[in-house]
């Protein structure tokens, strides 16, 4: 009996014998690496810390497919350390995550290693990163507005609207300290907001207007005549000079009392024009954006809550009536307006 060693050596032999050759088994395709998609946290790319974070990610095959898992590490801003997070498995689906906290800024890495492997080494690896800012919050004061005037006379009303400003949301603190020698003078100080400028009516043209009595008949055409003969010009006459005007002399200033009080009257007029004036306000009985000092009484700190963000700050202070020339009316004010607001400090 001829054994199954004897009869494959037979086998082969005879196909060598006709010329034949054993058939190859085709080489596999070129393998193309995988691409690794992979987001640390939200869009925003930035969180507050002691947030919990979902990292996410896919692994996507171009040619096979296969299974792995994704080590994923971390790398504070500013150092070149990296301390590992964990790991996730990824099924065929190539789809991951991971969950974690943030409790600082830096780069997060993740590693792909697949299971396969070829002559013991492994088949696929990709890698991909996604940098996460973290901040801590904190509230800090901003001045957003602050006025002083002294020896102001007020006489019978100071009045003062400064530059326009620009809130945030929230209330106003305000500080408003007065010292005045006029002990029963009064005011009020709030946030004022320019009213809209009125639209422009539109000028529309005047309507044409007909011809008073009967409209003349025209008078019938003449045909053109033949032009007659043109005439040369005569020599012009020689032109004479016009004589020259002397110039006005100019009128000499004014002296004595008169010409002082005009000065005192111009230094007057540029002391006060040296601050802006507030226009003509109308104020609402428990308006929040405003505060009223009846007789000069009232607290030197307090809020507003004005009702619009862009506007001015108004200051009025009036002395009572009947003050002269010779009473003291005279003060000096001092506003200053803050507000709270949230600061980030990235950490």
């Amino acid at each position: 009996m001829v054994g199954t060693k004897a009869l494959l050596s037979a086998g082969v032999a005879m196909i060598a014998g006709l010329g034949g050759t054993a058939p190859a088994h085709a080489a596999p395709p070129p393998l193309i690496p995988p691409t690794l998609d992979f987001m640390a946290g939200p869009k925003t790319d930035e969180v507050k810390a002691g947030t919990k974070i979902n990292m996410t990610g896919k692994v996507t095959y171009y040619t096979g497919w296969g299974t792995g898992r994704v080590d994923i590490y971390f790398k504070k801003k500013g150092t070149e350390d990296r301390a590992r997070i964990g790991s996730a498995r990824t099924p065929r689906s190539g789809r991951f995550s991971l969950a974690t906290t943030a409790n600082g800024s830096g780069t997060y890495i993740a590693e792909f290693r697949s299971d396969q492997k070829i002559n013991g080494k492994v088949r696929d690896t990709a890698d991909a990163e996604d940098e996460l800012n973290v901040y801590k919050t904190r509230t800090s004061s901003r001045m957003v507005y602050k006025w002083l005037a002294t020896d102001l006379d007020c006489r019978l009303t100071c009045r003062n609207a400064e530059r326009k400003v620009e809130l945030s949301p929230g209330p106003v603190q305000v500080r408003f300290d007065r010292d005045c020698k006029q002990p029963k003078s009064g005011g009020r100080v709030g946030f004022y907001t320019d009213p809209a400028p009125a639209p422009a009516k539109p000028t529309l043209p005047a309507p044409a207007t007909a011809p008073a009595g009967p409209v003349p008949t025209p008078a019938p055409t003449v045909p053109a005549t033949t032009p007659a003969p043109t005439v040369p010009a005569t020599t012009p006459a020689p032109t004479v000079p016009v004589a020259t005007i002397a110039p006005t002399a100019p009128a000499s200033a004014p002296s004595g009392p008169a010409t002082v009080a005009a000065a005192a009257t111009a230094t007057n007029s540029a002391t006060a024009a040296a601050k802006p004036t507030a226009p003509a306000v109308v104020v609402k009985p428990g308006d929040p954006g405003w505060r009223v000092f009846p007789s000069g009484t009232g607290p030197a700190t307090f809020s507003l809550k004005p009702a619009t963000r862009a506007g001015r700050f108004v200051i009025e202070w009036t002395s009572p009536a009947g003050a002269t020339a010779t009473a003291p009316t005279t003060c000096g004010l001092s506003f200053t307006a803050t507000q709270q607001q949230t600061v980030r400090d990235y950490v």
